[in-house]
């Protein structure tokens, strides 16, 4: 009986060693030993079994691969599907009620109707699917501003606000200033400031006390505060809805290049969960469009020799620097290019000058 497990484990560990290069502890890495013991399980998952055994307490006790100990639904992976699910949440439905409700802000109060002044402006500029979005957007932008200047001690004048909220709208925002959300009466989970970045440290506005809280309450991201908040006021779902995972930024004047027109992209919010389609989505909504954009203000795009071929550089590199090092004359060099040259191969004396002189202007240094 004895003898046969040592058979097993003999085979076994023959079977190891066929399915994984793996030998030593200092050879592993995560990829190397998640892709051998994957090959490993579909030849023969009792050996994996015995190999996760084995070796798994090893690799905890060593700290080789440290387990995360983040649960999934505090990783981007939960912070994308509850983003997914945000416009559905009941849980962030009932704070924007009781939130609404302490605040003074009467249910459908920045709601419009066909028929409307501002629906009748709006539609002759946008699609009617995004007709109620844009007019009631801009309602909630007023009242967010007279709210946001009430709450700081300011009294906007008529020439700062669009003349689009009514009276009550005026009032609710003026009012809800002023409420105090550290009172006993406010629901127990807004009595807390929330702590974020700008402007969501005290002080702040009531409203953004409000979004702040929700933000950490329901383990959002910071980015999507300012949807949530349009969100809250106009109690229009299509405002948390297709919301990004990342944090997207970009900034002008930033490229390390003089070209005046460069751009650099800050993506925030990475870990090991981030997948190719999230980086596709970057390129495509932040990058190409304003490539395109700067191609077409310049009128060109980048095709035959504007876009200089790296390996034609490189396949001139060797002579160049023996022309440079060695102080020769583009004949003298012209001449050992073409004494090393395959003697049935054509040598094209003005594309090796167009070489060198785009090494010369990519190269030279400044004086």
């Amino acid at each position: 009986m004895t003898r046969k497990k040592v058979q097993d484990k003999s085979d076994a560990s023959g079977k190891l060693k066929q399915a994984s290069p793996l030998s030593i502890p200092h050879d592993l890495t995560p990829e190397g030993y998640q892709e051998a013991l994957r090959s490993l399980r579909r030849s023969d998952a009792a050996a994996a079994r015995r190999l996760e055994r084995i070796i798994e307490p090893f690799l905890r006790k060593k700290g080789i691969f440290p387990r995360r100990r983040m649960p999934w639904h505090e990783t981007s992976q939960g912070t994308r599907l509850r983003l997914a699910l945000l416009s559905q949440n009941p849980h962030v439905e009932k704070d924007i009620d009781e939130a609404r409700q302490y605040l003074g802000i009467p249910d459908r109060h920045i709601h419009l109707i066909k028929g409307d002044l501002l629906w009748g402006e709006v539609s002759k500029k946008v699609k009617p699917e995004a007709i109620r979005r844009v007019a009631e957007g801009n309602l909630a932008g007023d009242w967010l501003f007279l709210h946001r200047e009430t709450a700081m001690g300011k009294t906007p004048t008529d020439d700062e606000l669009t003349g689009l909220l009514s009276q009550p709208m005026k009032m609710s925002a003026v009012r809800s200033a002023g409420a105090d959300l550290t009172s006993p009466q406010a629901p127990e989970w807004l009595r807390h400031p929330p702590n974020g970045p700008a402007p969501y440290q005290v002080p702040m506005s009531p409203i953004d006390w409000v979004t702040g809280r929700m933000i950490e309450r329901h383990h959002l991201p910071w980015h999507i505060a300012s949807a949530l908040t349009f969100y809250t006021l106009t109690k229009d779902n299509t405002w948390v809805e297709h919301l990004e995972l990342m944090e997207v930024e970009v900034r002008y004047g930033e490229s390390g290049t003089k070209d005046q027109g460069a751009f650099t992209v800050v993506v925030k919010g990475i870990d090991e969960y981030i997948t190719a389609s999230d980086w596709n989505h970057v390129w495509k909504a932040y990058i190409l469009r304003r490539q395109n954009n700067l191609f077409r203000q310049r009128g060109m795009q980048p095709q035959g020799r504007r876009t200089l071929d790296e390996q034609r550089l490189k396949g001139m590199m060797s002579a160049y620097r023996d022309m440079v090092l060695q102080r020769r004359s583009f004949k003298q060099t012209l001449d050992g290019i073409a004494s090393k040259a395959d003697p049935d191969s054509s040598l094209d004396p003005e594309k090796v000058r167009r070489t060198f002189n785009d090494l010369k202007k990519l190269l030279t240094p400044l004086p």
